[in-house]
């Protein structure tokens, strides 16, 4: 299996806006936040043989020649919470069908790595994909074991057009730094496609009830090229 290389992406500062919501009217809504996440412009290269030497998963490309072109995205984003604050939660979403294609020409969430992530596990800097088009970890890092094992990541909406990984405050592991992912998408045969990422936080600051803000991507950043 010949490893697939993470390529470098340059993380830029984008602002945190406040959501509207009708549960908070009476409460003063919160202000902007700036530069407490970080979003990278995805990549998307082409799945073919000039990146996977493994003949089983040729084999599966070739017979899908008719059916199906094979895409991976990496991406990335970090946090770095305010004074006084801290994340609980966070979203970090992929739209495949953008472009509002019908179900039978959207493209699908075909893998997802992380898969799920516990509160002692750091994300691996080094991945494969399988002869199922399936990418899995070449070897992951623990830190200090912790009797207490909480989901930190977790991946969901395989084999749809909503990929969506969600990102949770643990009791020994805070959202903070950087994270990677990356997502193989099925997309059928000719078929030109565009994905979006948005991202959605719950932050709290401290002596004041959470709130949900909402990354204020570019479209340059946001959207990405798919076929």
């Amino acid at each position: 299996m010949k490893e697939l290389i993470i390529p470098n992406i340059t993380l830029e500062s984008v602002s945190l806006k406040p959501e509207k919501t009708d549960l908070k009217k009476r409460v003063e809504k919160p202000n902007d936040l700036n530069d407490a996440i970080k979003i990278g412009k995805p990549i998307c290269m082409t799945l073919d043989e000039n990146i996977i030497d493994d003949p089983d998963l040729k084999i599966l490309l070739k017979n899908e020649l008719d059916k199906a072109d094979y895409y991976i995205v990496y991406m990335a984003c970090s946090f770095k919470p305010p004074v006084d604050h801290h994340f609980i939660n966070a979203w970090f979403t992929v739209d495949l069908n953008e472009s509002n294609l019908s179900e039978d020409k959207a493209p699908i969430a075909w893998s997802m790595m992380p898969e799920k992530l516990s509160s002692t596990e750091e994300i691996t800097q080094k991945i494969g994909v399988d002869s199922k088009l399936k990418i899995f970890s070449l070897g992951v890092e623990q830190e200090i074991t912790s009797k207490k094992d909480e989901v930190h990541v977790e991946a969901s909406g395989f084999l749809d057009t909503l990929a969506e990984w969600e990102i949770n405050e643990t009791s020994n592991r805070p959202i903070s730094n950087a994270y990677k992912f990356e997502l193989v998408v099925r997309v059928p045969s000719g078929i030109k496609a565009k994905g979006e990422i948005s991202l959605t936080a719950s932050i709290e600051k401290k002596s004041f009830m959470p709130w949900t803000y909402k990354a204020d991507i570019d479209a340059q950043s946001r959207l990405i090229d798919i076929g």
